[in-house]
């Protein structure tokens, strides 16, 4: 099984119609930790590239579907299934597999991210936060829509940020730049960038 073959089995589990949560997110998401696992080994910290690889391409697989009423607790727990599903066809090894399912759940929002692998992947899952400020109120504005999609109701401006900031705070309570990138690029902390773009968010009017 090529890297390429897995990919497509991971792009399968999620809907394209998403505004976010589609599979550009995901490669968006693995073109960060690339970056990211790069600043690790120049830095001589410990990383195993593949689990931070394939739990991102599984991270939001079946975001689109009602994982409650398939028994999970959070869409994270429904991915982690998924993904075990999948790897376990593959013929990867359980400990590997647990690895993997565990950095998935790692990018729950309440989550405190354990392993190097598991910091990683929570990272590069909302590195955007403190990316391009354009970038991210696009990314908001977006994230808004499918919520209302999904949910099948709107939210006022004003409603949808208070809700969407407190989420967004939770990413912010553990530093994660464990190598230092966001540091060497911006000048600034992830955590201090994001801080940033989140004051910016709140004067926005629409």
């Amino acid at each position: 099984m090529t890297a390429n073959q897995v990919e497509q089995i991971a792009a399968s589990l999620y809907d394209p119609s998403l505004a976010y949560h589609n599979f550009d997110h995901v490669e968006s998401a693995l073109r960060e930790a690339e970056l990211i696992c790069q600043s690790y080994h120049r830095h001589g910290l410990p990383i195993d590239d593949k689990i931070v690889m394939l739990a991102l391409l599984f991270h939001d697989a079946g975001y689109h579907e009602d994982h409650a009423s398939k028994g999970f607790d959070s869409k994270e727990a429904y991915s982690a299934h998924l993904a075990k599903q999948q790897l376990a066809k593959l013929g990867l090894d359980d400990q590997l597999i647990s690895s993997i399912t565990q950095a998935i759940m790692s990018t729950h929002k309440d989550a405190v991210a354990v392993t190097n692998e598991d910091k990683v992947v929570r990272l590069a899952d909302v590195a955007n936060i403190a990316g391009d400020y354009q970038q991210f109120i696009t990314n908001t504005r977006k994230l808004k829509l499918e919520f209302e999609s999904m949910n099948h109701r709107t939210m006022s401006w004003e409603d949808w940020k208070q809700f969407n900031l407190a989420i967004l705070e939770c990413y912010l309570k553990q530093d994660l730049d464990q190598s230092g990138l966001y540091q060497e690029a911006n000048g600034s902390s992830f955590i201090a960038k994001a801080r940033s773009n989140l004051d910016r968010l709140k004067q926005e009017s629409s």
